[in-house]
């Protein structure tokens, strides 16, 4: 009320946009209760609501699910596509890159303060290769170094460590190259346990962007 007010809407509009925003983000049974009572989740949901009083063009929201829980993070990006569903510009930064994956149309990639990709969530993938290799190694003694060397000697590929010591993922055009890079690992005595053929996440795109991950 005191934002739809500041506005210059009278008190009774003021009172009537109030509580359809707030029935709408799911706070209408707390509508009496302070903020300071709020989780956190609660608290993000507020900050948005208040900001679409005069249903803007253009919103910025920074990082708005930082924090929160699953849940709230999902309801969250439920409001993020009512606005865009309503015509509303959104302007999102954010560290989940499932969340730009799921909410972007276009995706910038910033790093070190300069944008160094942009584009639709298909066409970065794309850009780093069509499919991601995934293997995992049966033992954690397995070489970076040397798996790196071997396929980018004989393939061209790129390596980077995964989410542990096991793991690492290989950006690949096509199945077939997948295939001759199994074949060169297990040739040279690298010990594979499994491995998987996917659509590049928007992490490895990130990763491959900025060259975070070609190291253990």
């Amino acid at each position: 009320m005191l934002i739809s007010r500041l506005y210059g809407y009278s008190a009774k509009t003021a009172r009537s946009i109030s509580e359809e925003l707030m029935e709408s983000f799911g706070l209408g049974e707390a509508k009496d209760r302070t903020v300071q009572q709020y989780s956190g989740g609660m608290r993000r949901r507020l900050d948005i609501a208040a900001s679409i009083v005069t249903k803007p063009d253009v919103i910025f929201l920074d990082e708005p699910t930082t924090g929160l829980d699953p849940q709230s993070r999902m309801q969250v990006w439920d409001i993020v596509k009512t606005l865009l569903q309503q015509g509303t510009t959104v302007l999102l930064t954010t560290q989940y890159l499932e969340e730009a994956d799921r909410l972007a149309d276009r995706i910038a990639v910033i790093d070190k303060g300069r944008i160094i990709a942009e584009g639709t969530p298909q066409q970065l993938k794309a850009s780093i290769g069509g499919r991601t290799l995934s293997i995992r190694l049966t033992t954690e003694r397995g070489d970076w170094h040397k798996i790196s060397a071997l396929l980018n000697d004989e393939h061209g590929l790129r390596v980077w460590q995964g989410d542990h010591l096991r793991l690492y993922k290989i950006p690949v055009l096509e199945a077939s190259l997948a295939n001759q890079a199994i074949h060169t690992l297990m040739e040279n005595g690298i010990a594979i346990e499994d491995f998987s053929l996917s659509e590049p996440s928007l992490d490895e795109v990130f990763l491959a962007l900025t060259r975070k991950g070609g190291t253990p």
